[in-house]
């Protein structure tokens, strides 16, 4: 008997047999010795051999081949699954010695032995419905093999016992296919949107992110499709296509694409150009992310008049990565070139500034800073002095990496301040005279209220007339109707502008700024970081409109829709000047008892000493309440004093009701509406114990800061707290260090508490209410003692 031949196939060839046997419908064994049996071997009455070939050998090859002599996994098991035979791929592929006895089941490698089940199962339904044996081809298998997940394409076919005609086992092929499942997982996965394109630019394949990204529901919908279906603008795809083909790859480049319901998105884009050997362009593939969210905000912070930036550490120093206009305006950069990369060092006044800046964010808690004041110096050296509000940026472990920040411009302010700081040392060495000035400054308030109320009357009518005090949400609403219909019928002229006359009637510039005009009326809303800024933003995009409109050509645009612009533009103003006196008239008020209590302050400070005599706690408040019943009403709030007995003490009854009254000015001034058209209230409280009185002045608003709390930095002379300026209010920075001295001198003290008004609430939240709770304490009257 003749010895067995074996063939040895290389890759290639085997790739190319396998290729044919696809397009047959075998497998790679079964196409093979197809052709051997039935192409190379015809038999009698077909044609023959060509002359000269040795055919009794190709016979002998054909009968002895098998398909174990294939550089494929070929293996035999029994019906239940035993290993009867294997080829030495198949022990490569489950990691079995090639000496090892084979006592193992293929069932001992399903990672799910139900899915070999499943398989014999549909191998049984074909073979009986094509009355045949069949392979079942390509199952893809997972196996587990030494604790690890593998993958296997399977090919299986039914061996049949030939006198009982019943199966008795398998005889299948395997090909380790891991690495392709692997990487059809990491495709299929990845967070980001990866795709590939013919040389048409046709879609040929894309992964779940993104066709969801772009509210598909599967790939199928978007294969085949022209990537210029996706496009919103068909020139940012010719400028892609261009940069691709210049560069050969591109990195984050942006674009603006349509979803499939016709909603806009913004993407990053990075692509890769395919070509030929010959360097013809054959396609690209490459990578998408979902960015509109940070342009949308790119967009809102370039209106915004704060200068963000974002440094990052490289080569050990802090350089400028990104910023926005304002950013580049405040520092006087003329270009994103010039401060890209740029020291953050150098902005600095001088290196000791930095030093310090750099010494305190780093010594904070947090490594954030709110409200620090820094010297610094633009790109065009000029110094200025800007307001900072930072936080350092860290790695996974925890090193500083850069940081990120807000700057506003406050050289004035700064300035101001100085003076201010200077205005008070010498107010604490001014006793002559200094009652006279402030009386007169007094009067000239007084004035200044009748002058602005006559002119609120000229501007009539007032749509804030009958409220006691302008809430900034009563001034926004005021402002939304003119707000409105300016944008609406600004929108119409430039519609109906776009004609030849255009540029007759107005330069481009004026053009374009009435465009940017229109955007911030209809985005002033989001513009402005607060409700209290509406009115500025307003004010200035109607003053520049009514200019502008002076300047449209007379003839070249329909008179009466510049006049209606121009009227509606006059109305806005005429509501944001209404706002800004209204606003005036009520800091008067305020003002007026400011400088009353300053001169009371200085003057008693120059008094000798003062008796003290026997009051009425009742009475005290009472006094406190008439002196400021004027100011609650204008700022519309009510106060609720709960009722107490006559508790009595001995105090000097005018510097006490000066004190008490400087704690209700601040209740009164730092409350916030609760609820809409619900005036805020105060509660004023009197409790005792057997030795003191307690007198609280409980308001709901503007929150005192922890660490100004536990620093006492709130009862130091003409200091005034983080969140003391809120929403424009004004002070001297002397009431509370007034209070405290008063009721000191008398053996009590002031006790101030601020704590989150909803339950709950973090501490260290200052945009939500806090209940703010300021308690003068006294020493009750020694009669009421001895009594009790």
């Amino acid at each position: 008997m003749s010895q067995p031949l074996t063939l040895e196939l290389s890759d290639e060839i085997y790739a190319q047999i396998k290729r044919q046997a696809d397009k047959s419908g075998l497998a790679p064994t079964e196409w093979l010795l197809d052709i051997l049996q039935n192409q190379l071997l015809p038999s009698a009455g077909e044609a023959q051999l060509e002359e000269g070939a040795d055919s009794d050998k190709i016979r002998r090859l054909a009968e002895s081949l098998s398909p174990f002599d294939l550089p494929i996994g070929v293996y035999i098991v029994a019906k239940d699954g035993r290993f009867i035979k294997c080829h030495e791929k198949v022990r490569e592929i489950l990691r079995l010695s090639q000496n090892d006895e084979l006592n193992y089941s293929i069932l001992d490698f399903y990672r799910d032995p139900e899915e070999r089940g499943r398989l014999m199962q549909r191998l049984d339904r074909e073979e009986r419905a094509s009355n045949r044996q069949k392979w079942v081809e390509k199952e893809i298998l997972s196996f587990e093999v030494e604790g690890r997940e593998i993958f296997v394409q399977d090919h299986t076919r039914s061996l049949y016992d030939p006198e009982t005609e019943e199966i008795i086992g398998y005889i299948c092929c395997m090909v380790d296919v891991t690495e392709e499942i692997n990487y059809r997982r990491l495709f299929e996965r990845l967070p980001i949107g990866v795709y590939r394109l013919d040389a048409q630019d046709n879609i040929v394949e894309v992964n779940k992110a993104w066709y969801e990204m772009l509210g598909y529901s599967s790939a199928d919908e978007v294969k085949g499709k022209s990537a210029l279906e996706f496009y919103a603008d068909t020139e940012d795809a010719q400028e892609f296509q261009q940069s691709i083909n210049q560069q050969d790859s591109v990195v984050d480049h942006r674009l603006k694409l349509r979803k499939k319901n016709g909603e806009h998105i913004y993407v990053s884009v990075s692509a890769i150009r395919d070509k030929s050997p010959e360097g013809k362009y054959t396609g690209r593939g490459g990578t998408m992310m979902d960015v509109t969210t940070e342009e949308r905000y790119r967009s809102i912070l370039d209106g915004v008049p704060l200068g963000f930036y974002v440094a990052r550490l490289q080569n050990g120093e802090d350089v400028v990565t990104d910023f926005n206009r304002k950013f580049l305006e405040l520092l006087e950069f003329e270009s994103e070139d010039e401060a890209h990369r740029f020291k953050i060092r150098n902005l600095h006044a001088s290196n000791l500034e930095y030093e310090k800046f750099m010494k305190t964010i780093l010594s904070s808690p947090t490594h954030s800073l709110n409200g620090y004041k820094l010297k610094v110096k633009t790109h065009k050296n000029r110094e200025k002095v800007f307001e900072i509000n930072s936080r350092l940026l860290h790695n996974s472990r925890s090193e500083v990496i850069g940081r990120v920040g807000a700057v506003r411009d406050i050289t004035e302010e700064a300035a101001l301040k100085e003076k201010e700081e200077y205005l008070v040392k010498k107010v604490e060495e001014l006793t002559n005279d200094i009652g006279a000035i402030l009386h007169t400054y007094a009067s000239t308030l007084v004035m200044i209220k009748q002058s602005v109320e006559a002119v609120i009357s000229s501007l009539k009518p007032d749509p804030f007339e009958k409220y006691h005090e302008l809430l900034p949400q009563r001034a926004a609403e005021a402002l939304a109707g003119p707000a409105r219909r300016l944008a609406d019928l600004l929108d119409k002229l430039l519609q109906l502008a776009k004609s030849g006359d255009r540029t007759i009637a107005l330069p481009k510039t004026e053009w374009a700024e009435l465009e940017n005009l229109l955007h911030i009326l209809r985005n002033y809303i989001s513009i402005a970081p607060f409700v209290e800024g509406y009115p500025s933003i307003l004010r200035e995009a109607a003053l520049n409109m009514s200019t502008i409109c002076d300047d449209i050509q007379k003839g070249k645009l329909p008179r009466e829709k510049v006049r209606e612009v121009r009227t509606a533009a006059m109305e806005l103003l005429r509501i944001c000047n209404l706002i800004a006196l209204h606003q005036v008239s009520d800091v008067t008020i305020e003002i007026d008892y400011v400088l009353r209590a300053l001169r009371e302050y200085v003057v008693t400070g120059a008094q000798t000493e003062i008796s003290k005599a026997i009051s009425k706690v009742p009475q005290l408040i009472s006094q406190a309440i008439n002196r400021l019943q004027g100011f609650a009403r204008s700022r519309g709030v009510t106060l609720d004093v709960i009722e107490s007995s006559e508790v009595l003490v001995e105090v000097a009854e005018h510097d006490v009701s000066r004190a008490i009254s400087n704690l209700l000015h601040n209740a009164i001034k730092y409350s916030w509406i609760r609820k809409k058209d619900e005036a805020p209230w105060i509660a004023i409280r009197v409790r005792t114990d057997s030795h003191y009185v307690y007198i609280d002045f409980e308001n709901w608003g503007v929150p005192i800061p922890k660490e100004e709390l536990e620093r006492e930095l709130i009862f130091k002379l003409g200091y005034r707290g983080r969140k003391a300026s809120d929403r424009g209010r004004s002070g001297t920075g002397i009431g509370l260090t007034d209070a405290r001295r008063v009721a000191r001198e008398h053996g009590g003290d002031v006790i101030v508490k601020s704590h989150p008004a909803r339950s709950g609430g973090r501490d260290d939240d200052y945009q939500q209410p806090f209940i703010t709770t300021a308690t003068f304490k006294l020493p009750l009257y020694p009669d009421l003692q001895n009594k009790e």
